[in-house]
């Protein structure tokens, strides 16, 4: 399990971040953590959303959790350089 920081508070965890760095052609690619310049984690998000009730046409709104890929440098300017910076640690279970 790994453990994301932004700013010293922390935005989530991870079992698989996908570690990676920049290609030559701007595409981000996945490496060996070792050669990682960031990763990519799936974070928590809670969303709205509007469900129409099909009988009534009654319209209610839930919160719902929707996870979402995001990408991290590791360091300011990092990977294309408008990715924030986080700190992951690998946390033993």
């Amino acid at each position: 399990m790994y453990q994301v920081e932004v700013n010293g508070e922390i935005v989530g965890t991870s079992e698989h971040p996908v570690f990676i760095r920049l290609n030559k052609n701007g595409c981000y690619v996945p490496c060996d953590e070792s050669l990682a310049d960031g990763v990519c984690v799936k974070l928590p998000r809670q969303e709205e959303r509007e469900i129409v009730d099909e009988a009534t046409g009654e319209k209610t709104t839930e919160s719902v959790i929707v996870y979402e890929d995001t990408v991290f440098a590791f360091a300011d300017g990092g990977l294309t350089g408008i990715e924030p910076v986080c700190k992951i640690t690998k946390k033993e279970e």
